[in-house]
């Protein structure tokens, strides 16, 4: 469930962060913020620093009209 928490922080802060961290990425775990980063690679090494693989969130901080969505196809055999 730590992953829903922290997808539901960040939309409840969604706004805040674009005003002021836009284009950065931020790292949750829970309901916390561990730092914003530049780029992903970054944001994902710090995560996986202080967190286990799978228990953190990593989200670009930008506005909900500014998203494109991700389309993932896996073949079945």
């Amino acid at each position: 469930m730590t992953l829903d928490k922290s997808l539901k922080y960040f939309e409840k802060n969604r706004s805040d962060f674009a005003e002021k961290q836009h284009g950065r990425f931020v790292v949750i775990h829970d309901d916390k913020v561990l730092d914003f980063y530049d780029d992903i690679t970054s944001a994902y090494k710090k995560g996986k620093e202080n967190f286990e693989p799978g228990t953190f969130l990593i989200r670009q901080c930008l506005w909900k009209d500014e998203e494109e969505p991700v389309i993932t196809y896996s073949r079945v055999a």
